[in-house]
């Protein structure tokens, strides 16, 4: 297993070292990607163009039951209420990504039992308020060309308070208990820092390329590669149709560039089907390009249960990540992620003075036809922690997924994964994201297959 990562960093670093046509001409030789091709993968630039979302959420529902005899009565009733605003904002552009969430959900939920037996009577309300805010953000603001400031945020921050009263009563007396549970959960993190280099999503120029492939099999005129350029950049925005309309395709093709809409102006309704089915086509997640960037970060955790328990944790440090994808041909995509951070804790009775992560993922997919695609990733990631001594956990997983598509005839996935685990020392322990690791094993391993298949022996009209 060290050996197979062993090549692969080796890997990484010849990539680093190397001009990419070199890379590409040792990789492909047969199969260069023609100048077209790579005129828009490598040289595909974000368009300008984004969306927004600001909507109200509501549910409510009412039930109850009653059940009576001549010595027993039962009886209960509950109302559960849900409201949430959502907020929602994207926009891309070659000078700025910002990605904003916000979700404001509050619950209420009121409930009477009642329950007589002979002589006895009790009754029971219950009354539970919860609120959950989550805001998370991204930002990345380029400089220049190259430099970049990067921030991101996801924050969340839980409220419940309930209220119980319960009543009893029997032959001429009662007695009564109120309770009040409150629970408040704060979850902050960020990060903030300065960046090198460009990473593109290029799924659309794949998308465009698929597209004009199709027009040809439809015996249709074929973009040029401008046009070809200037449809990507628009098959970018396919998501912001999709999140603004409810029928999203009308819209979407009637914005079409009017290069292409001249194109189809006289296609058949059979026609546009069949290109609209260039979405439903397996290409995965194309990615583009090199970025790396660092700076500050801060984690800050603190949950408080009606004063019975409170734990606090407060960490500042220091992160670098870097990221790496090339498609060395139409069919073959590499990438590798790399991510390291340091933190230190600024507050006192904490599981730990120091926690640091690290992880490191190379990536493979390959699309053989637009039915078959393998996507097999191999990684390291690492978590240490001191408090009277340092403690470290690793994790060595690969993971493989394959997925076949024929239509009206089969359909197969397939998902394994396995990994290893070391400890230092074997008598590691400690909690890290409400999870305990406390393994005091030699050997401790994981693995997982997942498989589906869908085969149609007889399928057809009568």
């Amino acid at each position: 297993m060290k050996k197979i990562y062993t090549l692969y960093l080796i890997l990484v670093f010849f990539v680093a070292g190397f001009s990419q046509d070199y890379i590409d001409s040792l990789v492909n030789r047969e199969k260069q990607i023609d100048k077209t091709r790579q005129h828009l993968i490598y040289e595909y630039r974000l368009p300008d163009w984004g969306y927004r979302q600001f909507y109200l959420n509501f549910s409510n529902s009412l039930g109850g039951q009653k059940r009576e005899n001549q010595d027993v009565r039962r009886y209960n009733s509950n109302t559960n209420i849900h409201f949430a605003p959502y907020y929602i904002l994207y926009s891309e552009s070659e000078q700025k990504i910002t990605s904003i969430e916000v979700i404001l959900g509050t619950f209420f939920y009121h409930s009477v039992s009642e329950n007589k037996n002979n002589s006895i009577t009790s009754e029971s309300i219950l009354n539970q308020l919860r609120t959950d805010l989550n805001i998370d953000g991204s930002m990345s603001y380029f400089l220049t060309n190259d430099w970049f400031l990067s921030a991101r945020t996801d924050n969340r921050l839980y409220f419940s308070e309930s209220h119980d009263n319960d009543s009893y009563r029997t032959n001429g007396s009662s007695s009564s208990d109120r309770s009040v549970f409150i629970t408040r959960d704060y979850d902050l993190s960020g990060r903030i820092g300065l960046g090198f280099g460009r990473l593109r999503n290029v799924t659309p120029v794949f998308r465009a390329l698929r597209f004009n492939e199709r027009l040809k099999d439809l015996k249709k005129q074929t973009g040029s590669p401008e046009e070809l350029a200037e449809l990507a950049a628009f098959f970018a925005q396919r998501s912001a149709y999709s999140e603004t309309y409810d029928r999203a395709t009308k819209y979407f093709y009637n914005n079409l560039p009017d290069k292409t809409i001249k194109i189809l102006q006289n296609a058949q309704p059979w026609e546009i089907i069949y290109l609209d089915e260039t979405w439903n086509e397996i290409i995965g997640n194309r990615l583009e390009g090199f970025d790396m960037d660092g700076g500050v970060s801060f984690d800050y955790e603190k949950n408080d249960n009606s004063d019975v328990y409170t734990t606090e944790l407060f960490l500042l440090g220091l992160y670098l990540q870097q990221r790496y994808y090339h498609n060395i041909c139409p069919s073959y995509q590499l990438g590798t992620n790399f991510y390291s951070s340091f933190s230190k804790s600024v507050n006192n009775n904490t599981p730990y003075n120091y926690l640091g992560k690290g992880k490191l993922q190379v990536e493979n997919l390959w699309n053989l036809t637009d039915k078959v695609l393998t996507e097999l990733d191999l990684g390291m990631e690492s978590v240490f922690t001191s408090k009277e001594k340092w403690q470290r956990r690793d994790r060595y997983f690969s993971e493989i997924t394959f997925r076949y598509f024929l239509e009206n005839n089969i359909s197969a996935n397939l998902t394994a994964s396995y990994n290893i685990y070391k400890n230092w020392p074997a008598s590691v322990f400690f909690d890290y994201e409400d999870i305990q690791y406390n393994a005091n094993y030699e050997d401790d391993k994981s693995w997982i297959l997942q498989f589906s298949l869908t085969y149609f022996l007889e399928r057809g009209l009568l």
